[in-house]
């Protein structure tokens, strides 16, 4: 067999196991899959998903559960990310997975800080980041099959709405503010 025959079969059985893994993830007892139905298309998935989460919906809440493959692997959220808007700049839905590129403009990065972590710090961090988000087709519907903790990323303007102290690191809320 040629080299390149033996390479293009070695692709397709990786590229096959993979999706096999994430369909079947559900079914792992620690992934703590959500066992409800959702009769959203891929695409009003990822679009409800990324609304909710622009609003801090994913801040400091488990409804996460409703969208994620495996919920049961995603962190506890004590940061977010600040962004300043969003939209899906690519798309490959499928019959039993799909894939969405979803363009970012970052403004930075709200988390725990101060001495024992009871204050707002914010990091600046202005960028447009480009994420992968991979869908996997489950016998209870669409699901986002997140690779990684999801770190949310919640609109300047319902971020106030989302913090998780009342106070801030000295010279932080301003700089956070200035991001209006």
């Amino acid at each position: 067999m040629k080299f390149a025959n033996v390479l293009a079969w070695i692709l397709l059985m990786a590229s096959i196991c993979t999706a096999e893994e994430s369909v079947t993830a559900w079914k792992d007892p620690e992934c703590s899959f959500y066992k409800k139905q959702s009769n959203y298309s891929a695409r009003q998935l990822i679009s409800t998903f990324l609304k909710l989460d622009s609003e801090g919906g994913f801040v400091n809440s488990a409804k996460i559960e409703e969208f994620a493959l495996c919920p049961g692997h995603q962190g506890g959220g004590d940061s977010f990310e600040v962004i300043n808007g969003f939209s899906i700049v690519k798309e490959n839905i499928g019959k039993e997975s799909s894939e969405f590129v979803v363009k970012f403009q970052k403004l930075g990065t709200v988390t725990s800080g101060g001495r024992d972590g009871s204050l707002n710090s914010f990091i600046k961090s202005q960028q447009s980041d480009e994420v992968l988000f991979k869908l996997a087709k489950t016998p209870f519907g669409w699901r986002i099959d997140f690779k990684n903790t999801h770190i949310p990323k919640v609109l300047r303007k319902n971020a106030e709405k989302v913090l998780p102290h009342k106070d801030w690191v000295k010279g932080e809320r301003q700089l956070f503010e200035s991001e209006r």
